[in-house]
């Protein structure tokens, strides 16, 4: 990597994204780095797609569409508080 590329950091202007976005072309140039991030980033991407999901999966859901916590709602009110 080019020595302009790791002092970048100290020289940042201007948003985030735009700051990255200006140093990716140099920073990706390698075979050797682009392999490396060949594997992860999609896995990365996947593992961040799961996690999002992953309430729409689980249990409670499942409980709520399937109509057990109405019957429990229903339940719970007929049934007289104990502390």
């Amino acid at each position: 990597m080019e020595s302009h590329v790791m002092g970048a950091n100290e020289n940042r202007t201007g948003r985030l994204l735009a700051w990255q976005w200006s140093l990716y072309r140099d920073g990706h140039r390698e075979r050797r780095n682009l392999a490396i991030h060949a594997a992860p980033v999609p896995l990365f991407l996947a593992g961040t797609c799961a996690l999002v999901h992953s309430p729409f999966v689980g249990t409670f859901p499942r409980f709520v569409l399937s109509g057990g916590f109405a019957q429990a709602w229903r339940r719970a009110r007929s049934e007289p508080h104990r502390a």
